[in-house]
């Protein structure tokens, strides 16, 4: 049986699935890769079949929308460049390699055109979530930015006719029309309450987070199975750079800042950065694969990378200053340094709501990012011990992990209880 992996997003979405692709392979299966052309020469260079959804083009135009990264218009913005237009050729990728062999596939859950291959072909699926603030409840808070929080502490009937609300106000019409239109051609009737139960694959759902990351709860999906952090990055694929080497060798642990590889806009982020790391008289790293929004006066010591594993980088650095993104957080935290956390859209508020619950660093607002309170929260990181000693404590919990076993082991049961069910 075939896997079909599925990755739309950023890199912060491609590499975690990437990682699962490899494993699988590693476990003799047959993988093939779906995703946007842009991630193309990573994709072969690790080695896996790719099969492209999108142009470079389609990506570059998302990533170049300032929108994306406004709370209010950014997951319109992914939806109208990248899974929007990612899911008819989804369904038709899958609908090919189903009709020559059969096959397994995992994706994420706004790949909507896998949701569909399973309803219309019965091509078994498991969907992948990367972040808690995928899977909605009404026993915890949730915040999103943008003025779209829901409390913890508001009584769970309340809660679920917020949520009733967002459906019905903002999601259900910006994706019904497109997805039920396609419905609609494949004889399928109309859905509502699209991102609250029907993004779920009734086969299987995993989440990639351990449960000290964010607990089970109650309204969850009851086929959803939690594991870990796939944490993958390209450092098994990319050669080590000397010149981080020599960087490194040449005084006290940096302080890295990056805003996400997909940031385009992210020039006063890296001014005020510049000038906080002045009045510290830190060392520092900045991580981007856009040379000019970096600053043109960096001083010999803060140097820029356009990318680094963070596998190879964040065991020799201070503090992670970052975007919020899943897969960053969950680097710093392996690697036990404190993260400060600029939120800008999506899930990166509640990503960052969760990392300072867990005592691993704090959370500043997009409008507060100035140089004094970047400079003041940063020397606080680095002086109080509480901080660090909860970052060790956090380290010891992936040493006992084995989240990439876990998932193959999940995706080969459901297609080996999928395969018996169909004899």
């Amino acid at each position: 049986m075939r896997t079909v992996v599925i990755a739309l997003g950023s890199a912060g979405d491609v590499h975690p699935l990437l990682g699962i692709g490899l494993a699988l392979q590693k476990r003799g299966h047959h993988v093939a890769f779906l995703t946007n052309s842009y991630f193309e020469s990573i994709v072969r260079r690790a080695g896996l079949d790719f099969y492209p959804i999108g142009s470079a083009t389609d990506y570059e135009r998302a990533t170049q929308d300032p929108n994306l990264w406004d709370p209010h218009r950014g997951l319109e913005v992914v939806w109208r460049n990248v899974f929007g237009p990612a899911m008819r050729p989804t369904y038709d990728l899958i609908k090919k390699t189903a009709a020559f062999e059969k096959c397994i596939v995992v994706a994420p859950p706004l790949a909507f055109g896998a949701r569909l291959a399973q309803e219309a072909m019965g091509v078994p699926l498991v969907t992948v979530h990367l972040q808690p603030f995928s899977l909605r409840t009404c026993h915890g808070g949730l915040e999103a930015g943008g003025g779209i929080n829901i409390p913890a502490w508001l009584p769970m009937r309340c809660q679920s006719w917020l949520w009733k609300a967002i459906d019905w106000l903002f999601l259900d019409p910006l994706l019904r029309p497109e997805l039920n239109g396609l419905r609609e051609e494949l004889g399928l009737k109309p859905v509502r309450n699209i991102l609250g139960c029907w993004v779920h694959s009734p086969d299987r759902c995993i989440a990639l987070f351990p449960d000290w990351f964010a607990p089970a709860q109650p309204d969850w999906p009851p086929q959803l199975a939690i594991t870990g952090f796939p944490l993958f990055d390209e450092a098994p694929i990319r050669e080590q750079s000397p010149e981080l080497e020599k960087f490194l060798a040449e005084g006290e642990r940096p302080i890295v800042f990056t805003p996400g590889s997909a940031m385009r806009h992210a020039k006063r982020f890296f001014q005020v950065s510049l000038e906080a790391c002045r009045i510290l008289d830190r060392r520092a790293i900045f991580l981007t694969p856009n040379a000019d929004q970096i600053p043109a006066d960096l001083p010999p010591t803060v140097r820029y990378f356009d990318y680094i594993p963070f596998s190879l980088l964040l065991d020799h650095a201070e503090v992670l200053v970052h975007h919020g993104g899943i897969g960053t957080c969950a680097q710093a935290m392996k690697a036990g340094i404190p993260q400060l956390v600029m939120p800008m859209a999506h899930d990166q508020f509640d990503n960052a709501s969760r990392v300072e619950m867990l005592g691993l660093g704090y959370s500043l607002r997009r409008a507060r990012y100035m140089k004094s309170v970047v400079a003041e929260k940063l020397a606080q990181l680095i002086k109080t011990k509480s901080v660090k000693a909860r970052c060790r404590e956090v380290v010891s919990k992936f040493r006992s992990e084995h989240p990439l076993f876990d998932i193959c082991a999940l995706v080969e049961d459901s297609a080996y209880s999928l395969a018996r069910r169909t004899i």
